[in-house]
């Protein structure tokens, strides 16, 4: 299976693992409906390929995602990729993939960016990262497929309670004692400890 060519996606192979970064930045890697494609493409050929055997994803800018693109989701345009309907968010909150996804996310992670966190097999954090459904101040339900599905396996349900309906963010440290992710780390050593990881 060849790659295909990204416009919101930066990709890399390195013996073996294959990074993605969200490379959205001046929408805080908001997920369109081109970008939700991109995604699940990028995670297909990643399946795909005997020779990748990890997948790192990490972003650009100072939020991993915001989750669904706003603009999108009040315009009613907002929509899966055709034949992908159930994937989920970014092509991973409703889909097991059969080789492990590390998220390397550096800063906010928010909202549907949040359940593609709950997604990873393990995550990493920059030590200023905070992690929020802030959905619930919307008086929406996170709804890519993550929180429903995940986070009680994830973590507490208590804990779990309290980010689903306050909406209040948690930081790094808290998300790692709540087991949401492994470690946190300055920005500049994050995806140095994701490759290390992987």
């Amino acid at each position: 299976m060849k790659e295909k060519e990204f416009h919101y996606l930066l990709t890399e192979e390195h013996e073996g693992i294959y990074v993605i970064t969200l490379n959205r930045p001046e929408a805080r890697n908001a997920i369109n409906s081109a970008m939700w494609e991109e995604l699940c493409d990028a995670l297909a050929y990643f399946d795909a390929n005997e020779g990748l055997a990890v997948a790192i994803m990490t972003n650009t800018g100072k939020v991993f995602s915001a989750g669904a693109d706003l603009k999108e989701y009040n315009e009613h345009t907002l929509h899966p990729p055709f034949g992908r309907e159930t994937w989920g968010t970014g092509g991973m909150t409703r889909r097991f993939w059969a080789k492990p996804i590390i998220i390397a996310a550096n800063g906010k992670v928010v909202g549907g960016g949040a359940e593609m966190l709950l997604a990873s097999d393990m995550a990493i954090l920059s030590d200023d990262a905070l992690v929020s459904f802030p959905e619930v101040k919307n008086a929406l339900f996170p709804g890519g497929g993550g929180a429903p599905l995940r986070i009680g396996r994830s973590i507490h349900l208590k804990h779990a309670l309290e980010l689903l309906l306050t909406g209040n963010p948690i930081d790094a440290q808290t998300a790692i004692s709540w087991g949401l992710a492994n470690r946190c780390v300055p920005e500049e050593e994050l995806l140095d400890t994701a490759m290390n990881l992987a």
